[in-house]
């Protein structure tokens, strides 16, 4: 796919993470490690413990627990000693390994200072998807790589001109509906990118406007290069084409994606 492309879909699609979203995540993630962490420590050892062991030495093992779920280099090894000193056997070498990799991770999640950003879906492409489960029964059309581009160029178009053109642009906030939110009040669901995901999408049109310029696929000239009709291919949809069959067309690619 011609790169300016993939990076339009990615932006269309994706958006970097706030600090707090970000932040959000991980302590989610690490929520989620730590209790399965547990549920496997806890499988490898409470049973004997409680078999064999007094209350002391169950307050011990909490105490020890709560070390590994902290990532406490060596932990592992800790516990797995205490379990032969009250039980008279070591935990298994297979769980052992099994449990010194979430050592590791634990560990590793403690030591990580700040929360690394990630990405999370826009408003555009969440509204997108939602739009097709409003409007129609299989799904994929609204939320597609071709119909969110053509969306999304249109918006640009009316951002771009100078004047307002109901020809050019007059469709470009049309793709919305009404829907029952959360709360079950109505509200308006939109389907095309708006606020900052809407510039962030206008500049990488920008970049591509600009690529093609350099390419001199665009240009000012009052005379167009001629195209001969050898070069001409007629595409799937039966619209003609000036990109060989090597080469598929800006719709083809965004479309195979």
């Amino acid at each position: 796919l011609y790169a300016p492309f993939q990076k339009l879909i990615d932006t269309m699609k994706y958006k970097p993470e706030t600090p707090e979203q970000a932040a959000k995540r991980t302590e989610a993630q690490t929520e989620r490690t730590r209790k399965n962490a547990a549920s496997w420590l806890d499988s490898s050892v409470l049973a004997s413990l409680k078999r064999y062991g007094n209350e002391e030495q169950m307050e011990t093992y909490a105490v020890l627990r709560e070390a590994f779920l902290s990532g406490e280099p060596g932990s592992v090894e800790q516990i797995s000693a205490f379990k032969k000193n009250v039980t008279g056997r070591v935990i298994p070498k297979s769980e052992r390994e099994r449990l010194e990799i979430f050592e590791r991770m634990l560990s590793g999640m403690q030591a990580q200072e700040a929360p690394q950003i990630g990405r999370t879906e826009t408003d555009f492409y969440r509204n997108s998807v939602r739009m097709g489960k409003e409007c129609e029964k299989d799904g994929g059309y609204w939320d597609s790589n071709v119909e969110m581009t053509a969306r999304a160029f249109a918006c640009y178009i009316k951002d771009k001109l100078p004047y307002t053109s109901d020809y050019l642009a007059g469709h470009a906030d049309c793709a919305l509906t009404l829907v029952s939110g959360k709360d079950g009040e109505m509200e308006v669901l939109k389907a095309f990118p708006v606020g900052e995901e809407r510039r962030a999408i206008n500049a990488v049109f920008d970049e591509i406007i600009q690529d093609l310029k350099r390419e001199q696929l665009l240009t000012h000239a009052d005379v167009t290069l001629p195209l001969s009709v050898s070069e001409l291919r007629e595409a799937a949809d039966g619209q003609l084409s000036m990109f060989g069959v090597g080469r598929p067309s800006v719709m083809d690619q965004l479309a195979a994606n």
